[in-house]
């Protein structure tokens, strides 16, 4: 399997979702393989450092941020890193950042709870292998994990059957050139943010990219199509006890309506969110090219999860298809709730090969359709606890 085919899969098949056909009922989508290609940067994200707890908005909770630093990775590993965690840790999350060219992730993580991220292949089917290429082992760990092109992400921890706690942790991170699928020698910076309070009632910002699409722009953002859908996805994220908070609306350059569904196409539209705040960026384009014979994209998520409180990287964004809603707010909303549960770390109920998330009350297979994060033409819009807790560790939410 060439390097680019894996890279494809990897991305494509976990956060890009496809609308096969538009009915009454509330559809969804299924994640499959298409081409994709390495992103170039154009900047660097800006450094956010710590926050602090006087931050505005009364009842924000506040991350911390570790710096490890610039890591020197050899043909394609770093050496182990170490990182302490306080004894009133709740949750955190790894971010690499490097050359868009080199996808990157967690190799391997232990800490005082055990292995959270295994480098360990015995346990991978012939179809995970194809698809996941050489980070399948990562995403059957007991902390599911991905790579991504140029920024990675990982959230910790991701499902029930994981707990964190204070003390050492010992890591290693991997990056290989998308180009040829070889181990990349070189730096990424690696930073650790966490929080040390549980949040259960929480918001979330929203900026919404208009490129014209659907005759989408700040002049018409109170038309039906949109308010509506804004409306739908606020109802949506409240089952898991996350409102919406402020939203905001940004004309940009019309040639970001077409887009396909590389990486090279989409990064670069979502640097556009530098300087426009922390929250779920989406950019609503007109469609995707290159899509499936039969099929249509309804939107790709930039992570997954997303980088947190990093606006303006190549992984800053979701993209939203307005073609695949058809004028209805409805379908449109359900897309926009199910890429941005990607970009908050949700995976998919049931993926593609088979494999269940590790979530004990998402039902696997068809049972699971009647959740937001099922993977096919029909599903519904449910979130379960398990799904709210992952949704509420990521530190884009802020509690109310």
């Amino acid at each position: 399997m060439s390097s680019r085919a894996w890279t494809s899969a990897l991305l494509l098949f976990l956060a890009a979702c496809e609308e096969e056909r538009l009915t009454d009922d509330p559809p969804e989508d299924a994640s499959v393989p298409i081409e994709d290609a390495a992103v170039e940067d154009a900047a660097e994200p800006p450094d956010v450092g710590a926050l602090d707890a006087s931050e505005p908005d009364g009842g924000f909770v506040p991350s911390t941020r570790i710096e490890l630093g610039s890591v020197t990775l050899s043909n394609g590993v770093s050496d182990e890193l170490a990182f302490e965690l306080p004894a009133d840790v709740t949750t955190f999350t790894v971010v690499i950042q490097g050359p868009v060219e080199v996808m990157f992730g967690v190799a391997r993580l232990d800490g005082p709870t055990g292995l959270l991220v295994s480098d360990d292949a015995s346990n991978i089917s012939l179809l995970e292998s194809y698809l996941l290429g050489p980070f399948a082992a990562q995403f059957k760990s007991p902390n599911r994990v991905t790579g991504k092109e140029g920024v990675a992400s990982a959230l910790f921890p991701n499902n029930p059957s994981v707990n964190v706690s204070g003390g050492t942790y010992h890591m290693k991170v991997r990056g290989l050139q998308v180009a040829n699928g070889n181990g990349f020698s070189g730096n990424a910076a690696v930073a650790i943010d966490y929080k040390s309070s549980v949040t259960a009632h929480a918001s979330i910002d929203v900026h919404v990219y208009l490129t014209g699409a659907g005759g989408l722009t700040t002049d018409t953002a109170t038309a039906a199509l949109l308010t509506g859908a804004l409306a739908r996805l606020a109802e949506i994220y409240a089952q898991a006890n996350i409102e919406l908070g402020s939203v905001s609306f940004h004309d940009i350059d019309p040639s970001f309506a077409t887009r396909d569904v590389t990486a090279a196409s989409l990064g670069p539209m979502f640097q556009l969110s530098l300087g426009n705040g922390p929250g779920l960026h989406y950019f609503l384009v007109d469609r995707f090219v290159g899509s499936i014979p039969g099929g249509m994209v309804g939107g790709i998520a930039g992570g997954l999860p997303g980088p947190p409180l990093r606006p303006g990287t190549v992984s800053s964004g979701v993209a939203v298809a307005v073609t695949a809603a058809n004028g209805d707010a409805r379908v449109l909303a359900h897309v926009m709730a199910h890429e941005g549960g990607h970009w908050l770390g949700l995976f998919h109920t049931s993926e593609i090969t088979g494999t269940a998330d590790q979530l004990d009350d998402t039902p696997a297979g068809q049972a699971g359709q009647t959740f937001l994060m099922y993977p096919a033409v029909g599903g519904g819009q449910s979130i379960s606890t398990s799904q709210a807790d992952v949704m509420l560790r990521h530190l884009e939410v802020v509690a109310k």
